[in-house]
């Protein structure tokens, strides 16, 4: 009988030890298949969420300014978020939010967006509307519903005079408020055509400034010590360096005659853009005299064909220079070459030739590195040779 319960304890103890060891296996094999499959799902999420901060970089290249905005404005948020002592998960969060917060861009019209000037009431409201999009966008997709708020809230002042629900104070959430500062600070140290860009320590003056109006007060205090050491690129700037972005500029910055260059483009360029007009150190001016007795005699849209003819022939005497069209009938060349006399005279022979036209030119050699504006040109275009 001893025997027999030996025997029985032996095989029982044999059966709950391989019972054990399949439910170990088992158990490793769907902890394995888990992990593999989590493993193989999160990757699919990191594949897909980089490739829409991909699409957000490529829809930044429509402005030269915008491009690297959200990846600036990303880094500068996880400067403060460190600062901040923020948690690790709602680090992801604001990195991610930071990524996507102007989403919502893709509806505005080219013409608010590109706008390189002081926008009216009117395109003000169009684009405040972008908030609003990015929550619409965000909220649609599972794994950005909590990106959504965060989004929507980054244009709210402290003090409640932003919007898009003029929430103020600690209705604001928390990583809203440090995007907003965030997203401020990058607005402040990135040249925009008709408003310079401030230095680092600058732009802090300001923020601390705007604490308890614009900013959180905490946030603000973060930002002192967060962004004192940040090195800004000088190459961001608005001005169009592709071809493309030329074409987009033209829509506020040429005649709609002949497409050349207006004189609102050359007022900038003298005035401000120094770093760009050191580029074209020669100016010829060109002078078409008899145009209203051409017009007469052979009407005014004939008369707009001769200046397109003009035009055209201007801009391909030159690789790489600027075309402008002042005062109906003067034209500016600014050139990156000395040009002889000899080529002045021909310049525009053939297109005056058997007309009642003429043309004069004066060349000047504008100061290196130094900026002048639209009078002192003009007075230096009317100086004696």
């Amino acid at each position: 009988m001893n025997r027999y319960l030996s025997d029985a304890y032996l095989h029982t103890w044999s059966m709950i030890r391989n019972i054990g060891i399949i439910w170990v296996l088992g158990l490793a094999a769907i902890i394995y298949g888990y992990k593999k499959t989590s493993s193989a799902v999160s990757k699919k999420l990191r594949n897909y969420e980089e490739s829409v901060f991909n699409l957000v970089d490529i829809l930044e290249k429509r402005d030269s300014y915008t491009a690297g905005h959200t990846r600036r404005v990303a880094k500068y948020a996880m400067l403060l978020a460190k600062e901040l002592n923020v948690s690790r998960i709602k680090k992801e969060l604001l990195y991610r939010a930071s990524m996507l917060h102007d989403i919502g861009k893709i509806s505005t019209p080219d013409s608010i967006l590109l706008k390189p000037g002081k926008l009216s009431d009117l395109e003000y409201k169009i684009i405040k509307n972008h908030v609003t999009t990015s929550y619409e966008i965000l909220s649609k997709v599972s794994i950005y519903k909590d990106l959504a708020e965060i989004v929507r809230h980054h244009h709210e002042y402290y003090d409640g005079s932003g919007y898009p629900q003029g929430l103020k104070g600690g209705e604001i959430p928390f990583l809203s408020q440090i995007l907003t500062v965030a997203d401020g600070f990058d607005a402040m140290t990135t040249d925009r055509i008709y408003k310079g860009r401030k230095s680092v320590q600058q732009a802090i003056q300001e923020i601390s400034k705007l604490s308890g109006q614009q900013f959180n007060p905490v946030i603000v205090k973060s930002a002192i010590n967060a962004l004192s050491n940040v090195k800004i690129d000088r190459k961001i700037s608005q001005l169009p360096e592709s071809d493309l972005q030329h074409e987009r500029f033209s829509y506020f910055y040429k005649d709609n005659v002949t497409h050349a260059y207006n004189q609102r483009y050359l007022e900038l360029l003298l005035s401000k853009q120094k770093q760009e007009l050191n580029k074209y150190r020669h100016v010829l001016l060109i002078r078409v005299h008899n145009f209203s007795k051409y017009n007469s005699e052979h009407s005014w849209n004939k008369g707009d064909e001769k200046l397109i003819e003009i035009v055209n022939s201007l801009q391909k005497f030159e690789e790489n220079h600027l075309v402008f069209r002042l005062f109906g009938d003067d034209f500016i060349l600014l050139l990156k070459r000395k040009i002889d006399s000899s080529e002045r005279e021909e310049l525009l022979r053939k297109e005056v030739n058997g007309t009642c036209l003429y043309y004069s030119t004066r060349y000047i050699d504008l100061p290196e590195n130094k900026l002048i504006d639209m009078e002192e040109l003009e007075k230096i275009m009317h100086m004696p040779e």
